[in-house]
């Protein structure tokens, strides 16, 4: 069976063994249809993930303010690395809705706000953990009810 390169519209290159060119062509667009999309994520993992990249940059910026700026530069970069860049913030579709604040009860775009909760969660569960690792190293509640001496 002979085989046929056909560029992708994204530039790259794509190898297909056909009976022809056209059923190559054909097999090609089925499956850049099927595989590269242009579609903008919206999902509940997706807010989950970006919640983990935003937690993890959030960590970069304390390391790179606090500790080391080249440790925190590397840590934001990962984060950076692994953000979806398809990933639609649904923060900002609650706080700012696309078809205008007017539109909406306290000028909130309330559907996007079970998404903007689970794009907290993984911040929220680093906090906690850390709150609970702390006060099991004795250091104390770090935000917590200051106490008289």
């Amino acid at each position: 069976m002979p085989a046929f390169t056909i560029e992708l519209p994204n530039g790259k290159r794509l190898d297909v063994e056909a009976d022809d060119e056209n059923a190559a062509l054909t097999g090609a667009q089925g499956w850049y249809k099927q595989n590269v999309t242009d579609k903008t994520d919206t999902s509940a993992m997706g807010a989950l993930a970006q919640g983990s990249v935003d937690a993890v940059s959030g960590l970069g910026k304390t390391v790179k303010e606090y500790i080391n700026t080249d440790a925190g530069n590397a840590i934001q970069g990962a984060a950076a690395a692994n953000a979806n860049p398809k990933y639609k913030s649904a923060y900002e579709g609650f706080a700012n809705p696309e078809d205008g604040a007017d539109k909406h009860f306290m000028g909130l775009g309330w559907s996007n706000a079970p998404r903007a909760l689970l794009e907290q969660v993984p911040a929220l569960a680093v906090d906690v953990g850390t709150q609970m690792l702390l006060k099991k190293l004795g250091i104390g509640d770090i935000g917590g009810p200051q106490r008289a001496c």
